[in-house]
C-alpha cells in the first residue's frame, strides 16, 4: 500500500543524520509517479534533490545512453570537486537499470562513502535486487562504521522490506531503534520490526575479557586430556537428545502475527501425547509472548514465543529422535502455518559426548574398530 510505502521513506529520511543534505532519487520515466520526491524534498533535511530518470517506455534506453544523460546531470548540478551526494534513494517505481547509475555515481567519485545513506524497498519476490544491491554498496565501503539494516512493515494483508546502508553514524543502532519506535506510535495498522543489524564499532581500547587483575587459571598443554582418540571416545555415555527449532508464523507467504491462544492450545495437546506430563504456562515476566514449560517421564520442553512471529522449541528426550519428533509434529500439527528456520539436534550425557546413543551400540560404528 501506498500510505506503507510513504512510512518507510519518513522513516528513513528520519534516520539519516544532519541537515543541508544533497540526496540523489532513481526514478522511473517522468511519466511515471516517482513517489519518493513527495517525502525528499527540499527543505529542513536537503538543500538539493536531484532526481534522475529513466527513458519512457517505448524509446531508446539502452545503459549508455541512460548513463550518459545521468553523467551530464550529475556534472551540471555537482560542478564542485568536494560536492558529494550524501545520500540515494531507489524510488519503488525504478528499475534494475537504476543500478548502473549508482554504480555511475560511485565510480565518477560523487560519493564520499565514509558519509553515506543509502534506502530501498522491497515488497516482491521479484525486487529482491534492490536488497541485494545495497549488501554490495555496503561491501563497497571499507571504514567502520558502516551499517546494514533491514526493517519489516507489516500490515495484515502485505508485508514491505526497508533496506539501509549507512556509514559514517556511529550511533547509527540508536537512532534507528528510536525512529522505529516513533514511527510505529504513529500507526497501529503497521507493525514494524527490525529484522537485522549488520556493522558495529571497534573498541577504542583493547579490554581484558576478566576484571580481575590476575587471571583465576592459565591453561597449558599439559592441562589438556593426551589420551589416545580411541579411549577419549570411548569414555563418553550419552543418555540423551536434545533438539533446538526455531519457527517463524508465515500466512501466504508474509509473517503474521501468532495468537496466545492458539500457541497455549498447540503446546496443551502436545504436551497431552506424552505419558505422566506436566505443562505450565508463563506470560507475566513483564514483556511481550509466553512460555509453556513442561516434562512428562522420559523428557522435558519448553516453547517460547516473542509475541510476534517467532517460536522456539528446546526439547529434551531420553528415547531420542521418535519422541523429540513426536512432539515437534504434535505442536506443528495445531499451528500448521509455522515454517522452520533452524534445526540443531545435539547428544546429551557425560564424559564429554559428542555421539549419539546409536553410534555407540556395537556394529552401529567400525570407525574404532580393529579389524583391518
Amino acid at each position: 500500500p501506498m500510505e506503507v510505502q510513504m512510512q518507510a521513506l519518513e522513516l528513513s529520511v528520519d534516520v539519516l543524520q544532519g541537515t543541508g543534505k544533497t540526496a540523489i532519487v532513481l526514478c522511473a520515466a517522468e511519466s511515471t509517479q516517482c513517489s519518493t520526491l513527495g517525502v525528499v524534498k527540499v527543505g529542513a533535511k536537503f538543500d538539493r534533490v536531484i532526481p534522475i530518470y529513466e527513458a519512457e517506455k517505448g524509446k531508446r534506453n539502452t545503459v549508455d545512453n541512460y548513463i550518459e544523460k545521468a553523467t551530464v546531470l550529475l556534472d551540471t548540478e555537482l560542478p564542485g570537486e568536494t560536492d558529494f551526494v550524501d545520500a540515494v534513494f531507489l524510488d519503488e517505481s525504478a528499475s534494475e537499470l537504476s543500478t548502473y547509475a549508482f554504480r555511475m555515481i560511485m565510480d565518477d567519485g560523487h560519493l564520499d562513502l565514509e558519509n553515506f545513506f543509502a534506502f530501498a524497498t522491497t515488497d516482491k519476490k521479484t525486487e529482491i535486487w534492490r536488497r541485494q544491491y545495497l549488501d554490495l554498496v555496503r561491501a563497497e565501503i571499507e571504514m567502520d562504521p558502516v551499517f546494514r539494516a533491514l526493517v519489516l512493515l507489516n500490515t495484515t494483508s502485505s508485508s514491505l522490506e526497508a533496506s539501509i546502508t549507512a556509514s559514517g553514524d556511529p550511533l547509527f543502532m540508536e537512532h534507528l531503534s528510536e525512529v522505529v519506535s516513533a514511527s510505529q506510535e504513529k500507526s497501529a495498522a503497521v507493525t514494524l520490526e527490525t529484522r537485522n543489524i549488520i556493522g558495529g564499532l571497534w573498541r577504542g581500547d583493547k579490554q581484558h575479557m576478566c576484571e580481575d587483575d590476575e587471571f583465576s587459571q592459565v591453561i597449558v598443554e599439559d592441562d589438556y586430556n593426551h589420551d589416545d582418540a580411541r579411549s577419549q571416545w570411548a569414555s563418553q555415555t550419552p543418555l540423551a537428545t536434545q533438539t533446538l527449532l526455531q519457527f517463524s508464523n508465515f500466512v501466504d507467504g508474509a509473517p503474521t502475527l501468532l495468537k496466545k491462544d492458539d500457541l497455549v492450545k498447540a503446546c496443551a495437546g502436545a504436551f497431552a501425547t506424552q505419558k505422566g506430563s506436566q505443562m505450565k504456562v508463563y506470560d507475566d515476566f513483564g514483556g511481550d509472548g509466553a512460555i509453556c514449560a513442561g516434562a512428562w517421564e522420559t523428557g522435558t520442553a519448553v516453547v517460547s514465543w516473542d509475541g510476534k512471529y517467532g517460536v522456539d522449541l528446546n526439547i529434551f528426550s531420553t528415547l531420542d529422535l521418535e519422541e523429540l519428533q513426536g512432539f515437534e509434529k504434535g505442536i506443528m500439527t495445531s499451528l500448521s502455518s509455522l515454517s522452520g528456520w533452524l534445526r540443531d539436534i545435539q547428544p546429551r550425557g557425560y564424559g564429554r559426548v559428542v555421539s549419539f546413543k546409536e553410534s555407540m551400540m556395537p556394529g552401529a560404528s567400525n570407525f574404532f574398530s580393529d579389524d583391518e
